[in-house]
């Protein structure tokens, strides 16, 4: 009995139905973002993951999307690696947008609301905002989207 679970098990691999790493439902973009729009108006602090203390970029993504389940990590260097890459056309609300803005790699993210907008925590003495990502600034920095599934 114990060969014929195996051998089951080793055919669900393959074929694809069975998986060692843990499923995880892809959040609705439409409930992501109206989860970051409460943060609009909020200022920017670094290091910041909630509405009381402020929000650094990282820190917003981390927090709305651990509010809908989801936990990622606190470090845009590190949300880059995380997810499935996303050509720019084929963005949809609720993806992740980043941007270098240090000049050696991701330094920025924002969560992509569709019609070329994001939400994001732009930099000190600023607060969270929707932001167009075709602008000069953004569009010359721009780096890729992840989906987070």
């Amino acid at each position: 009995m114990r060969g014929f679970l195996l051998g089951l098990a080793a055919a669900l691999m393959a074929s694809g139905c069975a998986s060692t790493q843990p499923s995880r439902a892809r959040i609705p973009g439409d409930k992501l973002l109206a989860t970051a729009k409460q943060a609009i108006g909020t200022h920017y602090h670094f290091g910041g993951s909630s509405p009381e203390e402020g929000f650094d970029c990282s820190g917003l993504v981390y927090w709305a999307f651990r509010k809908n389940g989801v936990r990622l990590p606190h470090s845009t260097a590190r949300l880059w690696h995380e997810g499935s890459k996303v050509k720019k056309q084929d963005l949809e609300p609720g993806d992740l947008v980043f941007f270098d803005i240090s000049g050696s790699g991701p330094s920025h993210v924002g969560i992509y609301e569709g019609h070329g907008r994001m939400v994001h925590a732009p930099s000190t003495g600023s607060d969270v905002r929707e932001e167009d990502i075709e602008m000069k600034y953004w569009t010359k920095r721009y780096l890729g989207g992840r989906r987070i599934d």
